[in-house]
């Protein structure tokens, strides 16, 4: 469950060049200025996209459809 004001997980996304099908990489780093908060999930339009990010871990440079917008989340999984 998202709490609003507390999840202060930053996010560095990085976007490779596009793809010849409209897709684009992006990697997740969990950052956040709270320490308490050990590990996230990440979830790209209400689908999970990562699992268990752990504090000052990455996820692999993942492809996502960069032909519509998109609606992330972070959530704490502590």
């Amino acid at each position: 469950m998202i709490r609003p004001g507390i999840l202060t997980a930053a996010a560095l996304l990085l976007f490779a060049q596009l793809l010849r099908a409209q897709q684009a990489k992006i990697q997740f780093i969990h950052n956040s200025a709270d320490t308490s908060i050990h590990e996230v999930a990440v979830w790209l339009n209400g689908v999970l996209w990562a699992d268990s990010v752990a504090y000052h871990e990455a996820t692999a440079m993942l492809p996502v459809d960069a032909s519509d917008s998109s609606y992330w989340e972070v959530r704490n999984e502590d």
